[in-house]
């Protein structure tokens, strides 16, 4: 993948350390691939499945506002340069065919933690030194002509809904980040947030390995073979082949399934189909 390269993500003078770097990488490989791909063969699924932390002033999109279908177009940029200086890993806009349009900024973490800093007494206008704050702040501000220009769109349709969502390697739902956030946000959250795993990904891309189009089939196994190299593929179980021997008795191995699924995963708000 190139996203990242041609964005001056690999330059050797940027001011970033490695972990930023492998960040900026696979953030590039993942959501470049969404981009190639339209966000189908099992992209879409796995937004579908992030959680709304369970912080009581966070919002959440009403859950018969976002189907399970009926993506009619989603525009991409990534690393673009929010008004106030924050610089989210992606923005999508999904345009629905019932004419109901999305704005998503995307901020990924792989081994880094969040850009935050001290900031002095901050105004409405003003960073907070919290990056998700930043980026919630700026995202709720953003005006159509704002939007337009980010996405190189003449006349963006009408937005509906504005979206948080936070990509991070964690098993179980970072509420330490959201409960920090919000020290710097008014309740409720001007934007609906959300959180998404990267170890919940290649559960939604394995079914999509073996289609037709042989190019297709290529880039996910690509993207499969990226998260098994970052340990992003949680572990599946033993298989009873593996352990079983002739004239033995059914033992503990040989009986039990294991798995290490994404944890963290409830029955609450999701992405797609709300709270």
């Amino acid at each position: 993948m190139t996203i990242a390269e041609i964005h001056g993500k690999l330059s050797p003078d940027r001011p970033y350390g490695c972990h930023e770097r492998m960040e900026d990488l696979l953030t590039s490989d993942v959501f470049g691939t969404m981009r190639y791909l339209g966000g189908s063969d099992g992209f879409f699924d796995w937004l579908r499945t992030a959680e709304a932390p369970s912080v009581p002033q966070v919002r959440t999109v009403p859950p018969e506002v976002i189907p399970q279908s009926g993506v009619r177009a989603v525009h991409f940029v990534f690393w673009p340069t929010l008004p106030n200086g924050r610089e989210p890993d992606v923005a999508l806009l999904l345009e629905l065919e019932d004419a109901i349009t999305f704005l998503v900024l995307v901020e990924a973490k792989y081994l880094a933690g969040t850009s935050d800093y001290e900031a002095a007494a901050a105004s409405d206008d003003a960073l907070t030194g919290n990056q998700i704050a930043d980026q919630v702040r700026a995202l709720s501000k953003l005006s159509p002509d704002d939007i337009g220009r980010l996405f190189g769109i003449d006349d963006p349709s009408p937005l509906r809904y504005r979206l948080h969502l936070f990509v991070t390697t964690d098993q179980y739902l970072p509420l330490p980040v959201y409960r920090e956030s919000q020290k710097h946000l008014a309740a409720p959250w001007p934007v609906s947030a959300y959180w998404l795993s990267w170890t919940s990904l290649a559960h939604h891309l394995e079914s999509h390995r073996h289609q037709p189009d042989p190019g297709r089939a290529a880039m996910i196994e690509d993207v499969l073979a990226l998260l098994r190299r970052k340990g992003l593929v949680p572990f599946s179980g033993f298989r009873h082949s593996a352990w079983r021997r002739a004239g033995v008795i059914p033992a503990f191995w040989e009986d039990m399934w294991w798995s290490l699924q994404a944890l963290g995963v409830r029955a609450d708000a999701r992405f797609w189909t709300g709270g």
